[in-house]
Protein backbone atom coordinates (compact mmCIF):
# COMPACT_ATOMS: atom_id res chain seq x y z
CA UNK A 1 0.00 0.00 0.00
CA UNK A 2 1.14 3.09 -1.05
CA UNK A 3 1.44 6.16 1.16
CA UNK A 4 0.27 9.51 0.26
CA UNK A 5 2.31 12.45 1.79
CA UNK A 6 1.10 16.22 1.98
CA UNK A 7 -2.18 16.13 0.53
CA UNK A 8 -3.60 19.09 0.94
CA UNK A 9 -7.97 19.24 0.62
CA UNK A 10 -10.60 22.12 0.89
CA UNK A 11 -14.18 21.15 0.62
CA UNK A 12 -17.04 23.10 0.77
CA UNK A 13 -20.26 22.15 1.01
CA UNK A 14 -23.66 23.78 -0.12
CA UNK A 15 -27.16 22.23 0.66
CA UNK A 16 -30.07 23.83 -0.53
CA UNK A 17 -33.03 22.68 -1.13
CA UNK A 18 -25.49 48.74 -10.54
CA UNK A 19 -23.95 45.97 -12.91
CA UNK A 20 -21.08 46.16 -15.78
CA UNK A 21 -22.00 45.01 -19.34
CA UNK A 22 -19.11 42.54 -18.86
CA UNK A 23 -20.93 40.32 -16.57
CA UNK A 24 -19.19 37.36 -17.46
CA UNK A 25 -19.09 34.36 -14.41
CA UNK A 26 -15.65 33.15 -15.32
CA UNK A 27 -13.75 32.58 -18.56
CA UNK A 28 -15.02 28.80 -20.10
CA UNK A 29 -11.53 28.44 -21.77
CA UNK A 30 -10.11 28.39 -18.31
CA UNK A 31 -12.46 25.39 -17.25
CA UNK A 32 -10.47 22.04 -18.15
CA UNK A 33 -13.53 19.81 -17.96
CA UNK A 34 -17.00 20.50 -18.28
CA UNK A 35 -20.06 18.16 -18.24
CA UNK A 36 -24.01 20.18 -18.55
CA UNK A 37 -26.76 18.90 -19.63
CA UNK A 38 -28.39 19.37 -23.53
CA UNK A 39 -30.87 22.25 -24.27
CA UNK A 40 -34.44 21.48 -24.75
CA UNK A 41 -34.46 18.09 -23.47
CA UNK A 42 -37.61 17.22 -24.40
CA UNK A 43 -37.53 13.71 -22.58
CA UNK A 44 -35.02 11.70 -20.16
CA UNK A 45 -35.63 7.97 -19.23
CA UNK A 46 -36.06 8.81 -15.07
CA UNK A 47 -37.83 12.47 -15.83
CA UNK A 48 -35.26 13.45 -12.96
CA UNK A 49 -34.76 16.85 -12.58
CA UNK A 50 -32.98 20.17 -10.94
CA UNK A 51 -34.21 23.16 -11.66
CA UNK A 52 -35.48 23.45 -15.02
CA UNK A 53 -32.92 20.57 -16.41
CA UNK A 54 -32.89 17.29 -16.42
CA UNK A 55 -30.61 15.10 -14.92
CA UNK A 56 -27.20 13.38 -17.14
CA UNK A 57 -27.81 9.84 -17.81
CA UNK A 58 -26.22 7.62 -14.78
CA UNK A 59 -24.14 5.29 -16.84
CA UNK A 60 -23.73 6.82 -19.72
CA UNK A 61 -19.84 6.23 -21.33
CA UNK A 62 -19.35 10.05 -21.97
CA UNK A 63 -20.23 10.67 -18.39
CA UNK A 64 -17.72 8.12 -17.03
CA UNK A 65 -15.10 9.25 -19.22
CA UNK A 66 -15.49 12.62 -18.08
CA UNK A 67 -14.90 11.77 -14.84
CA UNK A 68 -12.12 9.24 -15.66
CA UNK A 69 -10.57 12.73 -17.13
CA UNK A 70 -10.86 14.69 -13.54
CA UNK A 71 -9.30 12.04 -12.05
CA UNK A 72 -6.12 12.40 -13.73
CA UNK A 73 -5.13 15.66 -12.38
CA UNK A 74 -3.31 16.02 -9.46
CA UNK A 75 -4.78 19.40 -8.66
CA UNK A 76 -7.67 21.39 -9.11
CA UNK A 77 -11.11 22.60 -7.99
CA UNK A 78 -14.27 20.18 -9.18
CA UNK A 79 -17.93 21.74 -8.68
CA UNK A 80 -20.75 19.70 -9.32
CA UNK A 81 -24.42 19.93 -9.04
CA UNK A 82 -26.47 16.00 -7.66
CA UNK A 83 -29.08 14.51 -5.86
CA UNK A 84 -29.46 10.75 -4.88
CA UNK A 85 -32.70 9.13 -5.18
CA UNK A 86 -31.48 6.79 -2.21
CA UNK A 87 -31.64 9.04 0.82
CA UNK A 88 -30.31 6.25 3.38
CA UNK A 89 -27.49 5.07 1.23
CA UNK A 90 -23.88 4.47 2.70
CA UNK A 91 -22.53 4.25 -0.46
CA UNK A 92 -20.43 5.89 -1.94
CA UNK A 93 -22.28 8.31 -4.63
CA UNK A 94 -19.99 9.08 -7.37
CA UNK A 95 -15.91 8.27 -7.35
CA UNK A 96 -13.55 10.90 -9.46
CA UNK A 97 -10.58 9.04 -9.00
CA UNK A 98 -9.48 9.04 -5.99
CA UNK A 99 -11.90 11.73 -4.70
CA UNK A 100 -15.32 9.71 -3.49
CA UNK A 101 -18.81 11.73 -2.69
CA UNK A 102 -20.60 9.79 0.04
CA UNK A 103 -23.89 11.64 1.48
CA UNK A 104 -22.27 12.58 4.74
CA UNK A 105 -18.45 13.18 3.64
CA UNK A 106 -15.64 13.43 0.79
CA UNK A 107 -13.00 11.32 0.72
CA UNK A 108 -9.46 12.38 -0.74
CA UNK A 109 -7.07 9.96 -0.88
CA UNK A 110 -8.40 8.29 2.05
CA UNK A 111 -8.46 11.42 4.00
CA UNK A 112 -12.61 12.04 5.33
CA UNK A 113 -13.94 15.55 5.47
CA UNK A 114 -17.23 15.68 7.01
CA UNK A 115 -19.82 17.77 5.17
CA UNK A 116 -21.46 20.29 6.91
CA UNK A 117 -25.65 19.17 5.96
CA UNK A 118 -26.09 15.25 5.21
CA UNK A 119 -26.93 14.74 1.42
CA UNK A 120 -30.55 13.59 1.49
CA UNK A 121 -33.37 14.18 -1.52
CA UNK A 122 -33.20 17.45 -2.43
CA UNK A 123 -30.41 18.59 -5.14
CA UNK A 124 -26.77 19.75 -3.67
CA UNK A 125 -24.28 21.52 -5.13
CA UNK A 126 -20.82 20.43 -3.83
CA UNK A 127 -16.98 22.03 -4.67
CA UNK A 128 -13.63 20.14 -3.53
CA UNK A 129 -10.04 21.45 -4.00
CA UNK A 130 -7.03 19.79 -3.73
CA UNK A 131 -3.32 18.60 -4.44
CA UNK A 132 -2.26 15.64 -4.34
CA UNK A 133 1.72 16.24 -3.47
CA UNK A 134 3.75 15.86 -6.79
CA UNK A 135 5.67 13.23 -4.99
CA UNK A 136 2.83 10.74 -5.88
CA UNK A 137 2.76 9.21 -8.85
CA UNK A 138 -0.51 6.54 -8.32
CA UNK A 139 -2.82 9.34 -8.09
CA UNK A 140 -5.36 8.20 -10.72
CA UNK A 141 -8.26 5.57 -9.61
CA UNK A 142 -11.43 4.21 -10.77
CA UNK A 143 -14.70 6.48 -11.65
CA UNK A 144 -18.06 5.26 -10.99
CA UNK A 145 -21.63 6.46 -10.68
CA UNK A 146 -24.06 5.06 -8.08
CA UNK A 147 -27.19 4.31 -9.83
CA UNK A 148 -29.22 5.77 -7.51
CA UNK A 149 -27.14 9.96 -8.19
CA UNK A 150 -28.24 11.92 -11.07
CA UNK A 151 -25.98 14.82 -11.51
CA UNK A 152 -27.11 17.78 -14.04
CA UNK A 153 -23.14 19.57 -14.38
CA UNK A 154 -19.87 18.94 -13.52
CA UNK A 155 -17.21 21.90 -13.94
CA UNK A 156 -13.06 21.19 -13.12
CA UNK A 157 -10.73 23.37 -12.99
CA UNK A 158 -6.95 21.93 -13.35
CA UNK A 159 -5.86 24.91 -10.26
CA UNK A 160 -7.20 26.05 -6.89
CA UNK A 161 -9.40 29.00 -7.72
CA UNK A 162 -9.37 31.70 -5.45
CA UNK A 163 -11.89 33.01 -3.35
CA UNK A 164 -14.09 35.47 -5.88
CA UNK A 165 -13.31 32.74 -8.60
CA UNK A 166 -15.06 30.28 -6.59
CA UNK A 167 -18.32 32.29 -5.88
CA UNK A 168 -18.31 33.29 -9.81
CA UNK A 169 -18.50 29.63 -10.83
CA UNK A 170 -21.06 28.78 -7.66
CA UNK A 171 -23.01 32.28 -8.92
CA UNK A 172 -23.39 30.74 -12.20
CA UNK A 173 -24.92 27.21 -11.13
CA UNK A 174 -27.01 28.25 -8.21
CA UNK A 175 -28.80 30.95 -10.45
CA UNK A 176 -28.86 28.19 -13.65
CA UNK A 177 -30.67 25.28 -10.65
CA UNK A 178 -31.98 27.70 -8.40
CA UNK A 179 -30.04 25.82 -5.57
CA UNK A 180 -29.44 27.97 -2.49
CA UNK A 181 -25.90 28.89 -1.43
CA UNK A 182 -27.06 32.16 0.74
CA UNK A 183 -26.56 30.28 4.33
CA UNK A 184 -22.76 29.90 4.13
CA UNK A 185 -21.13 30.42 7.36
CA UNK A 186 -18.70 32.48 5.70
CA UNK A 187 -19.66 36.20 4.54
CA UNK A 188 -17.41 36.21 1.66
CA UNK A 189 -19.03 33.07 0.02
CA UNK A 190 -22.34 34.51 0.82
CA UNK A 191 -23.37 36.71 -1.99
CA UNK A 192 -23.78 36.01 -5.80
CA UNK A 193 -21.48 38.16 -8.31
CA UNK A 194 -21.07 38.66 -11.45
CA UNK A 195 -18.00 38.74 -13.41
CA UNK A 196 -16.69 42.01 -12.35
CA UNK A 197 -17.31 41.47 -8.87
CA UNK A 198 -20.70 43.30 -8.37
CA UNK A 199 -23.14 41.64 -6.55
CA UNK A 200 -27.24 40.27 -8.02
CA UNK A 201 -27.39 39.17 -4.15
CA UNK A 202 -26.00 41.53 -1.58
CA UNK A 203 -25.88 39.69 2.24
CA UNK A 204 -26.04 42.73 3.72
CA UNK A 205 -28.99 44.09 1.93
CA UNK A 206 -31.04 41.32 1.30
CA UNK A 207 -30.60 38.96 3.84
CA UNK A 208 -34.05 39.04 4.41
CA UNK A 209 -35.14 37.16 1.15
CA UNK A 210 -32.84 34.24 1.52
CA UNK A 211 -35.27 31.43 0.77
CA UNK A 212 -35.16 31.04 -2.93
CA UNK A 213 -33.21 33.06 -5.35
CA UNK A 214 -33.78 32.22 -9.02
CA UNK A 215 -33.23 34.25 -11.67
CA UNK A 216 -33.90 34.93 -15.75
CA UNK A 217 -31.21 36.37 -18.00
CA UNK A 218 -28.37 35.69 -20.89
CA UNK A 219 -24.95 35.36 -21.10
CA UNK A 220 -23.32 33.99 -24.24
CA UNK A 221 -20.07 33.32 -23.09
CA UNK A 222 -21.59 30.83 -20.97
CA UNK A 223 -23.93 29.69 -22.73
CA UNK A 224 -26.53 30.63 -19.86
CA UNK A 225 -29.94 31.74 -21.47
CA UNK A 226 -32.79 31.23 -19.25
CA UNK A 227 -36.33 32.26 -20.35
CA UNK A 228 -38.19 30.01 -17.91
CA UNK A 229 -36.43 29.04 -14.46
CA UNK A 230 -37.95 26.12 -11.98
CA UNK A 231 -37.05 26.10 -8.03
CA UNK A 232 -34.49 23.24 -6.95
CA UNK A 233 -37.69 20.56 -6.82
CA UNK A 234 -38.41 21.34 -10.11
CA UNK A 235 -42.65 21.58 -9.11
CA UNK A 236 -42.71 24.20 -6.50
CA UNK A 237 -41.90 27.82 -8.21
CA UNK A 238 -41.65 28.78 -11.84
CA UNK A 239 -40.89 32.42 -13.41
CA UNK A 240 -41.24 32.63 -17.19
CA UNK A 241 -41.45 34.70 -20.03
CA UNK A 242 -44.23 33.43 -20.85
CA UNK A 243 -47.45 32.51 -19.86
CA UNK A 244 -46.97 28.65 -20.11
CA UNK A 245 -44.24 26.86 -19.20
CA UNK A 246 -43.33 23.23 -19.38
CA UNK A 247 -40.22 21.36 -17.37
CA UNK A 248 -36.89 21.09 -19.12
CA UNK A 249 -38.21 23.11 -22.41
CA UNK A 250 -36.75 26.53 -23.23
CA UNK A 251 -38.94 28.92 -25.32
CA UNK A 252 -37.05 31.52 -27.54
CA UNK A 253 -37.07 35.19 -26.52
CA UNK A 254 -35.32 38.26 -27.90
CA UNK A 255 -33.38 38.96 -24.20
CA UNK A 256 -30.12 41.26 -24.49
CA UNK A 257 -26.78 39.95 -23.68
CA UNK A 258 -25.66 40.41 -19.98
CA UNK A 259 -29.19 40.88 -19.10
CA UNK A 260 -30.44 39.70 -15.67
CA UNK A 261 -33.60 39.28 -13.50
CA UNK A 262 -33.18 38.29 -10.09
CA UNK A 263 -36.19 37.14 -7.86
CA UNK A 264 -34.80 36.42 -4.38
CA UNK A 265 -37.65 35.20 -1.75
CA UNK A 266 -38.29 35.83 1.87
CA UNK A 267 -39.59 32.98 4.09
CA UNK A 268 -42.70 34.98 4.86
CA UNK A 269 -45.88 33.42 3.71
CA UNK A 270 -49.98 34.29 4.60
CA UNK A 271 -50.76 30.85 5.84
CA UNK A 272 -47.19 31.29 7.90
CA UNK A 273 -48.05 34.75 9.94
CA UNK A 274 -48.93 34.45 13.54
CA UNK A 275 -51.40 36.39 15.37
CA UNK A 276 -50.02 39.96 15.73
CA UNK A 277 -47.59 39.30 12.93
CA UNK A 278 -46.79 42.03 10.35
CA UNK A 279 -49.10 42.57 7.56
CA UNK A 280 -48.44 43.27 4.29
CA UNK A 281 -44.77 41.98 4.33
CA UNK A 282 -42.77 41.80 1.85
CA UNK A 283 -42.72 37.81 -0.24
CA UNK A 284 -40.13 38.60 -3.32
CA UNK A 285 -37.77 41.18 -4.20
CA UNK A 286 -37.37 42.13 -7.87
CA UNK A 287 -34.09 42.95 -9.15
CA UNK A 288 -33.60 44.26 -12.49
CA UNK A 289 -30.14 44.32 -14.08
CA UNK A 290 -29.34 45.50 -17.30
CA UNK A 291 -32.73 44.14 -18.32
CA UNK A 292 -33.95 44.36 -21.98
CA UNK A 293 -36.81 42.32 -23.64
CA UNK A 294 -38.92 42.86 -25.52
CA UNK A 295 -42.69 42.79 -23.63
CA UNK A 296 -42.91 44.12 -20.32
CA UNK A 297 -43.67 41.44 -18.22
CA UNK A 298 -42.85 37.87 -16.51
CA UNK A 299 -45.05 34.78 -15.03
CA UNK A 300 -44.37 33.63 -11.44
CA UNK A 301 -46.17 30.55 -10.53
CA UNK A 302 -45.95 29.57 -6.79
CA UNK A 303 -47.63 26.20 -5.04
CA UNK A 304 -50.02 28.23 -2.80
CA UNK A 305 -53.49 29.06 -2.87
CA UNK A 306 -54.56 33.24 -2.15
CA UNK A 307 -57.70 34.76 -0.63
CA UNK A 308 -58.66 37.69 -1.78
CA UNK A 309 -57.50 39.79 0.79
CA UNK A 310 -53.84 38.21 0.67
CA UNK A 311 -53.82 38.83 -3.07
CA UNK A 312 -50.37 40.56 -3.62
CA UNK A 313 -49.29 43.86 -5.04
CA UNK A 314 -45.93 45.42 -6.23
CA UNK A 315 -44.52 48.13 -3.85
CA UNK A 316 -41.61 50.54 -4.06
CA UNK A 317 -42.15 52.15 -0.85
CA UNK A 318 -44.98 55.02 -2.76
CA UNK A 319 -46.27 53.39 -5.32
CA UNK A 320 -48.34 50.42 -5.53
CA UNK A 321 -48.84 48.67 -8.33
CA UNK A 322 -52.08 45.91 -8.62
CA UNK A 323 -51.21 42.15 -9.43
CA UNK A 324 -52.65 40.41 -11.92
CA UNK A 325 -53.45 36.48 -11.72
CA UNK A 326 -55.28 33.24 -11.75
CA UNK A 327 -55.76 30.45 -9.87
CA UNK A 328 -55.64 26.94 -10.97
CA UNK A 329 -55.73 23.85 -8.83
CA UNK A 330 -52.75 24.32 -5.64
CA UNK A 331 -51.00 26.66 -7.93
CA UNK A 332 -51.46 30.59 -8.49
CA UNK A 333 -50.09 32.41 -10.92
CA UNK A 334 -48.83 35.88 -10.55
CA UNK A 335 -48.37 38.83 -14.21
CA UNK A 336 -45.60 40.79 -13.13
CA UNK A 337 -45.01 44.14 -14.45
CA UNK A 338 -41.34 44.81 -14.75
CA UNK A 339 -40.15 48.39 -15.81
CA UNK A 340 -37.10 50.55 -16.79
CA UNK A 341 -38.44 52.26 -13.33
CA UNK A 342 -37.69 49.28 -11.48
CA UNK A 343 -33.74 49.69 -11.77
CA UNK A 344 -34.04 53.35 -10.02
CA UNK A 345 -35.80 51.93 -6.83
CA UNK A 346 -36.39 48.71 -5.54
CA UNK A 347 -39.43 46.75 -6.12
CA UNK A 348 -41.01 44.35 -3.78
CA UNK A 349 -43.92 41.41 -4.15
CA UNK A 350 -45.61 42.18 -1.10
CA UNK A 351 -48.57 40.18 0.87
CA UNK A 352 -52.36 41.52 0.92
CA UNK A 353 -53.17 41.66 4.92
CA UNK A 354 -55.64 39.62 5.36
CA UNK A 355 -58.56 39.71 7.99
CA UNK A 356 -57.10 39.30 11.35
CA UNK A 357 -58.83 40.03 14.99
CA UNK A 358 -55.10 40.36 16.49
CA UNK A 359 -54.31 43.56 17.89
CA UNK A 360 -51.25 44.27 15.72
CA UNK A 361 -47.64 44.71 18.16
CA UNK A 362 -46.11 46.78 16.02
CA UNK A 363 -46.62 49.86 13.88
CA UNK A 364 -44.78 52.02 12.00
CA UNK A 365 -45.59 55.47 10.79
CA UNK A 366 -43.87 57.61 8.21
CA UNK A 367 -43.76 61.68 8.12
CA UNK A 368 -43.14 62.64 5.15
CA UNK A 369 -40.43 66.28 5.48
CA UNK A 370 -41.77 69.90 5.23
CA UNK A 371 -39.59 72.74 4.34
CA UNK A 372 -39.22 73.41 7.96
CA UNK A 373 -38.73 69.58 9.62
CA UNK A 374 -37.00 66.48 8.02
CA UNK A 375 -38.78 63.19 7.52
CA UNK A 376 -38.78 60.79 10.52
CA UNK A 377 -40.70 57.16 11.31
CA UNK A 378 -42.58 56.90 14.31
CA UNK A 379 -42.72 53.20 16.14
CA UNK A 380 -45.17 51.83 18.64
CA UNK A 381 -44.25 48.35 20.26
CA UNK A 382 -46.60 46.41 22.08
CA UNK A 383 -44.93 45.63 25.68
CA UNK A 384 -45.19 41.84 24.72
CA UNK A 385 -43.27 42.87 21.79
CA UNK A 386 -40.20 44.00 23.57
CA UNK A 387 -37.53 43.83 23.39
CA UNK A 388 -36.87 44.08 19.59
CA UNK A 389 -34.26 44.74 17.35
CA UNK A 390 -34.73 47.39 14.23
CA UNK A 391 -32.58 47.09 10.89
CA UNK A 392 -32.97 50.59 9.14
CA UNK A 393 -30.75 49.94 6.21
CA UNK A 394 -30.85 52.92 2.99
CA UNK A 395 -30.84 51.27 0.12
CA UNK A 396 -29.65 54.64 -1.38
CA UNK A 397 -27.17 54.88 0.40
CA UNK A 398 -26.47 52.08 2.20
CA UNK A 399 -26.03 53.63 5.50
CA UNK A 400 -27.92 51.34 7.97
CA UNK A 401 -28.97 51.95 12.13
CA UNK A 402 -29.16 48.64 14.14
CA UNK A 403 -30.86 49.27 18.11
CA UNK A 404 -32.64 47.06 20.17
CA UNK A 405 -36.00 48.38 20.90
CA UNK A 406 -36.33 48.45 24.41
CA UNK A 407 -39.36 50.82 25.38
CA UNK A 408 -42.77 51.28 23.31
CA UNK A 409 -42.36 54.27 21.38
CA UNK A 410 -39.44 55.72 19.46
CA UNK A 411 -38.84 58.30 16.66
CA UNK A 412 -36.21 57.44 13.98
CA UNK A 413 -35.63 61.04 13.09
CA UNK A 414 -33.62 63.04 10.71
CA UNK A 415 -34.02 61.03 7.60
CA UNK A 416 -32.79 62.04 4.28
CA UNK A 417 -34.71 61.41 1.18
CA UNK A 418 -34.16 57.89 -0.55
CA UNK A 419 -35.44 54.10 -0.40
CA UNK A 420 -35.22 52.91 2.93
CA UNK A 421 -36.42 48.88 4.00
CA UNK A 422 -37.10 48.64 7.69
CA UNK A 423 -37.37 44.87 9.23
CA UNK A 424 -38.00 45.09 13.40
CA UNK A 425 -38.82 41.29 14.84
CA UNK A 426 -37.94 39.91 18.20
CA UNK A 427 -37.27 36.01 18.70
CA UNK A 428 -40.90 35.35 18.27
CA UNK A 429 -42.12 36.69 15.15
CA UNK A 430 -41.39 39.36 12.51
CA UNK A 431 -43.54 42.42 14.04
CA UNK A 432 -42.30 44.82 11.23
CA UNK A 433 -41.11 44.18 7.44
CA UNK A 434 -41.38 47.15 4.50
CA UNK A 435 -39.83 49.48 2.82
CA UNK A 436 -40.51 53.02 2.48
CA UNK A 437 -39.76 55.81 -0.17
CA UNK A 438 -38.93 59.65 1.20
CA UNK A 439 -38.73 62.09 -1.23
CA UNK A 440 -36.67 65.12 -1.09
CA UNK A 441 -37.47 68.36 0.08
CA UNK A 442 -35.41 70.97 -1.79
CA UNK A 443 -35.64 73.65 1.36
CA UNK A 444 -34.43 71.98 3.37
CA UNK A 445 -30.33 72.06 1.82
CA UNK A 446 -29.49 75.21 2.25
CA UNK A 447 -31.71 77.15 4.66
CA UNK A 448 -31.80 74.70 7.23
CA UNK A 449 -28.15 73.50 7.00
CA UNK A 450 -26.87 74.71 10.46
CA UNK A 451 -29.70 73.19 12.23
CA UNK A 452 -28.76 70.19 14.08
CA UNK A 453 -30.74 67.83 11.66
CA UNK A 454 -28.77 68.62 8.60
CA UNK A 455 -25.63 66.66 9.29
CA UNK A 456 -27.12 63.39 11.02
CA UNK A 457 -29.72 60.76 12.02
CA UNK A 458 -30.61 59.72 15.39
CA UNK A 459 -33.27 57.53 17.08
CA UNK A 460 -35.45 59.05 20.03
CA UNK A 461 -37.03 56.66 22.33
CA UNK A 462 -39.64 57.66 25.19
CA UNK A 463 -41.15 55.39 28.08
CA UNK A 464 -44.37 53.98 28.36
CA UNK A 465 -47.09 55.86 27.82
CA UNK A 466 -48.27 57.36 31.87
CA UNK A 467 -49.87 60.17 33.67
CA UNK A 468 -47.13 60.96 35.46
CA UNK A 469 -45.17 63.77 33.95
CA UNK A 470 -41.92 65.46 34.73
CA UNK A 471 -38.48 67.29 33.97
CA UNK A 472 -37.14 64.53 31.24
CA UNK A 473 -33.64 62.89 31.01
CA UNK A 474 -31.86 61.82 28.15
CA UNK A 475 -28.77 59.08 27.49
CA UNK A 476 -26.69 58.71 24.26
CA UNK A 477 -26.02 55.08 23.25
CA UNK A 478 -22.97 54.44 21.27
CA UNK A 479 -22.61 55.62 17.51
CA UNK A 480 -22.58 52.71 15.30
CA UNK A 481 -22.84 53.99 11.71
CA UNK A 482 -20.82 56.82 9.68
CA UNK A 483 -23.96 58.25 9.18
CA UNK A 484 -23.66 59.53 13.04
CA UNK A 485 -27.48 57.85 14.17
CA UNK A 486 -27.28 56.85 17.89
CA UNK A 487 -29.94 55.77 20.45
CA UNK A 488 -31.48 58.56 22.68
CA UNK A 489 -34.04 57.58 26.21
CA UNK A 490 -36.28 60.03 26.97
CA UNK A 491 -37.15 59.17 31.27
CA UNK A 492 -39.61 61.16 33.26
CA UNK A 493 -39.16 61.70 37.01
CA UNK A 494 -42.13 58.69 37.85
CA UNK A 495 -40.37 55.63 36.89
CA UNK A 496 -37.34 52.68 37.22
CA UNK A 497 -33.25 54.22 37.30
CA UNK A 498 -30.70 51.25 37.57
CA UNK A 499 -27.34 51.71 39.31
CA UNK A 500 -24.36 51.59 39.18
CA UNK A 501 -25.05 51.02 35.37
CA UNK A 502 -22.60 49.65 34.37
CA UNK A 503 -22.03 47.78 37.66
CA UNK A 504 -18.85 47.48 39.24
CA UNK A 505 -16.80 44.94 41.02
CA UNK A 506 -19.80 43.20 42.99
CA UNK A 507 -21.86 42.42 39.68
CA UNK A 508 -24.88 43.86 42.03
CA UNK A 509 -27.10 46.62 40.33
CA UNK A 510 -30.41 48.46 42.32
CA UNK A 511 -33.50 49.45 40.79
CA UNK A 512 -35.08 52.44 42.14
CA UNK A 513 -38.58 52.89 41.80
CA UNK A 514 -40.29 56.09 41.54
CA UNK A 515 -43.89 57.17 42.45
CA UNK A 516 -44.70 54.15 41.91
CA UNK A 517 -45.59 52.97 45.39
CA UNK A 518 -48.46 49.98 45.61
CA UNK A 519 -47.75 48.58 42.05
CA UNK A 520 -47.69 44.77 42.32
CA UNK A 521 -44.33 44.80 38.99
CA UNK A 522 -43.59 41.25 37.38
CA UNK A 523 -39.67 41.47 36.90
CA UNK A 524 -38.34 39.45 34.31
CA UNK A 525 -34.75 39.46 33.01
CA UNK A 526 -33.46 38.61 29.99
CA UNK A 527 -29.77 38.19 28.15
CA UNK A 528 -28.70 40.48 25.22
CA UNK A 529 -30.56 37.92 22.87
CA UNK A 530 -33.66 37.71 24.48
CA UNK A 531 -33.68 34.78 26.11
CA UNK A 532 -35.44 34.56 29.57
CA UNK A 533 -33.22 33.99 33.12
CA UNK A 534 -35.28 34.96 35.92
CA UNK A 535 -38.65 36.26 36.34
CA UNK A 536 -39.73 37.70 39.79
CA UNK A 537 -42.34 39.86 41.71
CA UNK A 538 -42.00 42.94 43.67
CA UNK A 539 -44.84 45.72 44.77
CA UNK A 540 -42.89 48.60 45.37
CA UNK A 541 -44.01 50.79 48.95
CA UNK A 542 -42.62 53.52 50.95
CA UNK A 543 -40.21 51.71 53.05
CA UNK A 544 -39.31 49.30 50.19
CA UNK A 545 -38.37 50.57 47.03
CA UNK A 546 -35.57 49.53 45.62
CA UNK A 547 -34.90 45.95 43.91
CA UNK A 548 -31.48 44.42 43.84
CA UNK A 549 -29.83 42.11 41.78
CA UNK A 550 -26.79 39.76 41.41
CA UNK A 551 -25.64 39.14 37.84
CA UNK A 552 -23.41 36.53 38.14
CA UNK A 553 -21.92 36.49 34.71
CA UNK A 554 -20.03 39.65 32.75
CA UNK A 555 -22.43 40.96 29.74
CA UNK A 556 -25.01 43.10 28.61
CA UNK A 557 -28.83 41.84 30.15
CA UNK A 558 -32.74 43.42 29.56
CA UNK A 559 -34.63 43.32 32.38
CA UNK A 560 -38.65 44.15 31.83
CA UNK A 561 -40.99 45.41 34.67
CA UNK A 562 -44.72 45.12 34.11
CA UNK A 563 -47.68 46.43 36.07
CA UNK A 564 -51.33 46.62 35.29
CA UNK A 565 -50.58 50.58 34.44
CA UNK A 566 -46.57 51.39 34.09
CA UNK A 567 -43.98 49.07 32.13
CA UNK A 568 -40.45 49.25 31.44
CA UNK A 569 -37.76 48.16 29.95
CA UNK A 570 -34.03 48.54 31.24
CA UNK A 571 -30.63 47.75 29.77
CA UNK A 572 -27.80 46.85 32.02
CA UNK A 573 -24.22 45.92 32.04
CA UNK A 574 -22.08 43.68 34.30
CA UNK A 575 -18.58 43.91 33.84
Amino acid sequence: MKRVRNVFLIAFFIFNAPFSIQAQFFNPKSCSVWLKPSENIAICDDSTAIGNYYTLPSNDSSSLAVLDKISAYKKGTLFMVLKTLDSTTEQALAGFGRIQIFRDRITVAAHDIPMTKVIRSAPTMIRVSYHYNSGNRNYRGVSFIDSATRFTEILHFDRLLDTMEIRKVETYLALKYSINITENKNKKLRDYIDGQNAKYWDVERDLVFNEEVMALGRVDSLGFYQTQTFSADAASIQISLDSTSLLAQMPEGDLANNSMLIFSKSKTTPEAMQCGEALGSRAWQINPVNWKYETDRVYLTVKQQLSKDEWPSLSNGYSQIPIRGAQSGDYTRLTIPVTAEMEESQYYLVWGAPETRCKPLCQVVTTPCTPATPSFINLKLAPEALPAHVDLLNLTTNERLEETLMVENSTIKNLASGQYQIHISNPDVTLADQVILLDNCPDLTDPYAGHPWANEANLLTSGADNTNTGNATSQSGEDNTSSGMYLQEQRVTAGIRAYPNPSSGDHEIHFQFNDLNDMPFKIEVFDKGGSPLLVEKFIPSGTATLFSHIFDVDGTYLVRFTSPSYSDLIQVVVN
